[in-house]
């Protein structure tokens, strides 16, 4: 049985530490996605949305501070929403066989 020296498992824990920090952002997108397919609307737009969103906080920390940062990539992604669905605002959904018989 090998046993790992100290610096390996520090190492090993520190990268976790930064999959988990990095993924995390990730994880709630697709956990908000999960509830709403759970609800039957299937969002394709959620990584432009969150690209849009990263854009606008990266730009915006970049030059004014983190508070705003935050505050735009929220608009940002409100934005997104909005414009991508605008298009399907007045569209209805296709009625399945078993509901019209």
């Amino acid at each position: 049985m090998r046993v790992q020296s100290a610096p390996a498992v520090i190492a090993g824990i520190e990268t976790l530490a930064a999959a988990t920090l990095f993924a995390t952002p990730l994880l709630v997108a697709a956990a908000g996605e999960l509830v709403v397919e759970r609800a039957g609307v299937v969002n394709v737009s959620i990584e432009g949305m969150m690209l849009a969103g990263a854009l606008a906080a990266w730009v915006a920390d970049g030059y004014v501070g983190p508070g705003a940062g935050v505050a735009a990539g929220i608009v940002a992604a409100i934005g997104a929403a909005v414009l991508l669905a605008t298009p399907l605002r007045n569209t209805r959904p296709a009625r399945s066989r078993e509901a019209t018989s």
